[in-house]
């Protein structure tokens, strides 16, 4: 913990069904200069919705860009304030699922997640002269509204330490399923599947060609 000297946060509001393809947390500032890659040294996401009978779950692999495939995934299913924190140099994404049969964008079926990578360089030093918007950037100016307010924090509340209470905090280890990935064997024989061909705009990458450390590593 007392590596950590800075942290990287998003949002992602998105159709609860929809998956996210699988990849690593990264510091594009460091794909971009040709330099070795770096990871947070954790990652994290909290729910901030979920309904585990419309919402994907995400998932995380024990495979980094240096090891093996994996052999173990771990499985969170989405659930209203739940939060989930692992190492910032594993595979993860999100499951597509088939979700609920309402129609209309409620919040309901919304699936609205914040992510943090806890970081132990300052990567806004590195994207200098880059976009003010995008990946590892700084906080922009102060003219925007939403900045002004995480500034300004919540001395205007008056809350001290003593009165803050956490209640209801349980801790609990993911299920995992072994193996983590399955060959499909396919061919387009008499009376065999033809093979599987997922089209580009919405490959999530659930299902590749070839060992998966080796096309994981290669994508970055």
């Amino acid at each position: 913990a007392n590596a950590i000297c800075a942290y990287e946060w998003w949002a992602h509001s998105r159709h609860a069904s929809l998956g996210h393809a699988l990849h690593f947390d990264t510091d594009k500032a460091t794909i971009d200069n040709g330099e070795t890659v770096h990871h947070p040294i954790l990652s994290s996401v909290l729910h901030l919705t979920g309904d585990a009978s419309t919402s994907g779950a995400t998932i995380v692999l024990d495979q980094t860009p240096d090891s093996r495939s994996a052999q173990v995934c771990w499985r969170s299913v989405p659930q209203q304030n739940t939060f989930m924190v692992f190492p910032g140099d594993l595979l993860h994404g999100v499951l597509p699922c088939p979700g609920s049969d309402k129609r209309g964008e409620t919040c309901n079926n919304r699936r609205l997640t914040f992510m943090v990578g806890f970081k132990t360089r300052s990567v806004p030093d590195q994207r200098r002269g880059k976009a003010l918007y995008g990946p590892c950037a700084p906080l922009p100016p102060d003219t925007e509204a939403w900045v002004k307010e995480i500034q300004s924090g919540y001395e205007d509340q008056h809350a001290s330490k003593t009165e803050v209470r956490v209640a209801g905090i349980e801790m609990k280890e993911l299920p995992c399923v072994t193996p983590a990935w399955e060959e499909i064997t396919t061919s387009h024989n008499q009376g065999g599947d033809p093979p599987l061909e997922l089209p580009q705009s919405i490959d999530q990458r659930f299902f590749i060609k070839g060992e998966p450390a080796e096309y994981f590593r290669q994508s970055l």
